[in-house]
């Protein structure tokens, strides 16, 4: 299956995640996840709030373009447009570090919420075990701090790469594809740890259907960008779900 068509279908099964809700009346599930979001989005976007302006004078110090304008007025419009790459950029950075502080935080209440919602499409029952949940839970966090490092590597090269004026979109853009990635592979990886796969065969999942977790990663900007409010709401849980019947698409077991 083309990593295209299976971005189509992750995207589509947010629909079916919208209606596995409403079915079975998990709104609880969302509220107490918006609270949670709400939280964590808040204190990162005052980090980021408060660090940025420093961050581009920073920036502009290391650079020759601040040097330059000092010689020419003209230059002037450089400094403009370095900064609204810089802007742009730190609004995915926060982006990026909101994800990572809940997928870290709220890991418990996101596979919690990913294997309810299992049982409720599958008709089936997962018997609680205490000592097997908390290992889930470790295995999650570390699986998040592994992606979260290389991820940070990669973003970190991009972020500077998108300072360059006009074509530094083009390296913004792809800090949203990485990250629209690795957001997707962690809702993904909930129902690899519920089928027993260890963190290699989860790895090796993941990269077998990059368009999975592409695709629900990509629903998780669209809501946080074009539609805030809503997004903060609804699409942690939302994607947790949507990864779950994906999931058991793509492995057949419905």
């Amino acid at each position: 299956m083309s990593i295209l068509k299976e971005i189509f279908i992750s995207i589509s099964h947010y629909g079916a995640a919208i209606k596995l809700v409403r079915k079975h009346k998990m709104w609880p599930l969302l509220i107490i996840s918006t609270f949670l979001f709400l939280i964590i989005f808040l204190l990162c976007g005052w980090l980021i709030y408060i660090s940025n302006n420093v961050l581009i004078d920073w920036i502009l110090n290391l650079s020759w373009v601040k040097g330059w304008s000092n010689f020419f007025d003209e230059a002037s419009w450089i400094i403009t447009t370095f900064k609204i790459s810089i802007n742009i950029a730190t609004l995915f950075l926060f982006i990026s570090l909101s994800k990572f502080v809940l997928l870290t935080i709220g890991s418990p209440l996101y596979a919690y919420i990913s294997e309810a919602a299992a049982e409720k499409y599958l008709n089936v029952s997962y018997p609680f075990k205490p000592s097997q949940f908390i290992k889930d839970i470790l295995r999650g966090i570390r699986l998040s701090i592994r992606n979260f490092l290389r991820q940070i590597f990669l973003t970190a090269i991009l972020f500077f790469l998108s300072f360059i004026p006009v074509i530094g979109l083009v390296f913004t853009l792809l800090i949203i594809v990485l990250d629209a990635y690795y957001y997707g592979f962690s809702m993904i990886d909930y129902c690899c740890e519920r089928d027993k796969k260890n963190v290699r065969e989860s790895l090796a999942f993941v990269r077998a259907h990059r368009g999975l977790a592409l695709g629900n990663g990509i629903v998780f900007y669209a809501a946080m960008v074009l539609i805030p409010f809503i997004g903060i709401i609804f699409i942690a849980p939302l994607s947790a779900i949507a990864a779950m019947i994906s999931y058991f698409h793509i492995t057949e077991k419905i």
